[in-house]
């Protein structure tokens, strides 16, 4: 597969919740049940079949189907390219925690208008859109997917032109998302709660 993921170790759900603040697509870290609340949610019925054992030791990720089919695959690509970035990290749960810490950094801008470009600038979700655009662009061709980006489509993150994606090492991801924490976060946040405070004077 594209993500170099062997199909009989993956497993994909559809996310059931379609409210406005519902996950587009997630992943979950292998042997780990999944039972937060909002994943009760995500998954619906659903959830059982994600924990059995069988499926606790193999990548699970989830989409919704209900974004056209552009969006879709490139949300799916998306998700299992975190698969890999958690495969590199050994066990994923040290690079899980950079993550949350990533988001947190972004605090100054939490319930902004439009505070969500932010998220999509943490290096782990670049990664993770540089890949879906690569697979996108393959499997539709990239005036299809040009088109849409001009056009405004919501999930134009998942477009970006990005040139061949090369999967950077564990060392780099790590150096990357630290960075992001201590330094590129808290300034990007604060950059836009100060515009954000700008425009409404």
């Amino acid at each position: 597969m594209d993500a170099e993921i062997d199909r009989a170790d993956a497993l994909l759900f559809r996310i059931v919740d379609t409210s406005d603040n519902a996950d587009l697509g997630k992943c979950w870290l292998r042997n780990v049940e999944i039972s937060e609340p909002a994943d009760r949610i995500t998954l619906g019925t659903q959830l059982a079949a994600a924990n059995v054992p069988d499926a606790q030791i193999k990548w699970r990720a989830g989409v919704r189907i209900d974004q056209g089919p552009e969006a879709v695959a490139g949300l799916i690509r998306h998700e299992l390219e975190h698969c890999r970035q958690y495969a590199i990290a050994d066990p994923g749960t040290g690079l899980l925690n950079l993550h949350f810490a990533a988001q947190e950094s972004l605090a100054p801008a939490h319930d902004l208008p439009g505070s969500n470009e932010l998220y999509n600038k943490i290096p782990m979700e670049l990664d993770a859109d540089a890949a879906a655009s690569c697979f996108a662009r393959r499997k539709f061709g990239d005036a299809r997917i040009d088109a849409l980006v001009a056009a405004g489509n919501p999930h134009r993150a998942l477009f970006r032109e990005s040139g061949d994606y090369q999967r950077p090492s564990r060392k780099q991801l790590f150096a990357r998302m630290r960075a992001f924490i201590d330094v590129e976060g808290p300034a990007l946040a604060q950059e836009f709660a100060s515009r954000y405070r700008t425009t409404r004077q």
